[in-house]
């Protein structure tokens, strides 16, 4: 027997990294001393999925080290699992369980050209995600998540056994429409600071703007339809429970901690943005164009810190996906 309860705890971020310039000669290496502000060059044999991975180690900005928001959003959701289990009908004499825990699923996809080529209405340039950006390119996102769900529940169908669960937690969204990803004060460190460090670095030349506007972030949050409709697509699942769950904290720090200390909770949140997208930020920029641009970004995490510790209420929340399939 293979496969019985499978768990996402970090989230289905489906998207590549943005455009990425690729050496002509496979022998030549990949150089993190590059000139500032210029693209940077991949060998074109690195594997795209080593370019999706958090980033690893034991370091003070490794995921390791700043993955608390996602043990805490799994913690919200800790009893949806530990009910799943005890409805399962497992054997009692004979036959074995296999449980795969498969953390965050990032893969080597790609976004499918449109937000990239420069003669295409959905380039996506001035951007860095589709956060309050542009239709076109957030449909362009969509199709792709659409494609990269399925393509992941149907292959996760294939390890399961006739009666075997899946749970999947993962960042989701309440509008409709896919440029309003999350955070309804509209204040996002992903995208909208981002972008702000972005053209900062362009006007002060020390970045082109070329280099902002091919690179996208590879999220996409969909929502209970868009969830409900790709499960369906794959033809492998029925729903047994799909919801949509508000006010999930989204920061790991309590109101207190916000109020003692703004500064070390808005530095704390900038390592948490490098562990997550250190790795493509370094490879797309650089590595000493990439430390100046989280320096800045760490600024502005610590300015909104210090605002949040204002706020009557705790923290920003999330909107997450709690979905229980069963084949």
């Amino acid at each position: 027997m293979t496969a019985g309860v499978q768990s996402d705890a970090a989230g289905l971020d489906v998207m590549s990294n943005a455009k990425l310039h690729y050496s002509s000669n496979a022998a030549e290496p990949y150089n993190k001393e590059q000139a500032p502000g210029k693209m940077a060059d991949v060998n074109e044999v690195t594997e795209l999925n080593a370019l999706l991975a958090m980033k690893g180690g034991e370091g003070d900005a490794s995921y390791a080290k700043n993955s608390q928001t996602q043990a805490q959003g799994f913690r919200f959701v800790q009893p949806v699992l530990q009910a799943a289990i005890h409805r399962m009908d497992l054997p009692t004499r004979t036959g074995v369980v296999r449980i795969a825990d498969l953390g965050c699923s990032s893969g080597p996809n790609s976004i499918p050209e449109a937000v990239q080529r420069q003669d295409s209405p959905a380039y996506n340039d001035g951007f860095v995600w589709i956060h309050g950006g542009k239709p076109a390119a957030a449909k362009a996102y969509a199709e792709q998540s659409r494609r990269d769900l399925v393509t992941f529940l149907r292959a996760r169908a294939e390890e399961m056994v006739s009666g075997g669960l899946m749970f999947l937690l993962l960042k989701g969204r309440k509008d409709s429409d896919p440029t309003v990803q999350y955070d309804p004060d509209g204040v996002t460190m992903f995208g909208t600071q981002m972008e702000g460090v972005f053209n900062e670095l362009i006007s002060e030349g020390l970045l082109d703007a070329s280099v902002r506007d091919s690179f996208n972030i590879p999220m996409y949050y969909p929502t209970v339809d868009e969830m409900r409709e790709a499960i369906d697509e794959s033809g492998s699942f029925l729903v047994d429970r799909l919801e949509l769950l508000n006010d999930v904290p989204a920061n790991p720090f309590t109101k207190q901690e916000l109020e003692a200390n703004p500064t070390d909770c808005g530095r704390k949140l900038a390592k948490i943005c490098r562990s997550l997208l250190g790795v493509l930020v370094d490879t797309h920029m650089g590595v000493n164009v990439a430390d100046q641009f989280f320096h800045r970004l760490e600024l502005r995490a610590i300015t909104r810190s210090r605002a949040e510790s204002l706020r009557p209420r705790a923290a920003y929340s999330n909107v997450n996906l709690a979905v229980l399939i069963k084949k």
